[in-house]
């Protein structure tokens, strides 16, 4: 079970460990549906690992998807962000994590995948990856188009997703905990398919660059689009700085976190980008 929310026109598998808090939410049969989001969120305690599987309506693909951890005080990651088709292509698995050294609070997560109607020559690309600079550009889709991505790490931090030149660009460090790899491993999906959505845009909103302890900023689909895809970014010192927050946000996007201690020495901002469609 899962929210399912019909929007204007738009999108992660695992075994759910933990007991799942699920609403259903659907919008009038009038409404279009190229585009449908389906949301779930996990049980507050203090049990690590939390997994989150949903599966899109069917005829429908994840395309792209966003998770936000509630209480993890920047001991807590978004470790896995993937749409797949291990049981079918309307699948998205989502994780979240403590760090090494352990968390010993409650807290939970809640992830919703973006799904769309499936397009022609639509595939999942997969690509693993060790990068020492911390950027990892995701799977090439030959001559298809990218429609959005998604990761899973082995044990990186997650500090961006953005687009810059034509390339999907995904962004990592290490986490600072005793115990921690060192080695940035990470598998990158991409989503391609014969032709884009129509009518795509980004907004973007940008926070200021200083030293509060926390961030968090909303961009929004403008009138006549729907959106399609989470992207955003850590900005400035970004070492010391956990990203909480990547979700979808109404018909928007809300990307955000926290340093880690509370610290109070670091100059960093985070920018959020909606990618939206006409479709």
């Amino acid at each position: 079970m899962g929210r399912l929310t019909r929007l204007g026109a738009y999108m992660v598998v695992l075994i759910v460990s933990v007991p799942m808090l699920v609403l259903l939410v659907e919008a009038p049969a009038s409404a279009a549906s190229l585009i449908q989001y389906v949301t779930k969120t996990s049980a507050l305690n203090s049990t690590s690992p939390k997994q989150l599987s949903m599966t899109c309506p069917a005829g429908y693909v994840a395309i792209s998807g966003g998770a936000r951890i509630t209480g993890g005080s920047a001991q807590v990651t978004i470790s896995k962000m993937r749409p797949h088709s291990a049981i079918q292509p309307g699948h998205m698995s989502f994780e979240a994590r403590e760090d090494a050294d352990g968390y010993q609070s409650n807290w939970k997560f809640s992830a919703t995948a973006i799904c769309y109607y499936k397009p022609a020559g639509f595939t999942y690309i997969e690509r693993a990856s060790q990068s020492t600079s911390g950027m990892v550009t995701a799977g090439r889709c030959e001559d298809q188009q990218v429609l959005g991505t998604g990761y899973i790490t082995g044990g990186a931090v997650l500090k961006g997703m953005y687009e810059l030149e034509g390339r999907k660009l995904l962004a990592f460090g290490p986490a600072h905990s005793p115990g921690s790899p060192t080695e940035l491993n990470v598998t990158t999906v991409s989503v391609c398919a014969d032709e884009q959505l129509p009518g795509i845009r980004m907004v973007h909103v940008s926070s200021p660059i200083n030293t509060s302890v926390q961030k968090y900023v909303s961009a929004s689909c403008p009138a006549g689009t729907t959106l399609s895809g989470v992207m955003g970014r850590l900005g400035g010192s970004t070492t010391n700085v956990v990203v909480d927050s990547f979700d979808v946000d109404g018909n928007g996007v809300r990307v955000g976190g926290q340093t880690e201690g509370l610290a109070t020495d670091i100059s960093w901002n985070v920018t959020a980008t909606a990618v939206c469609t006409t479709a």
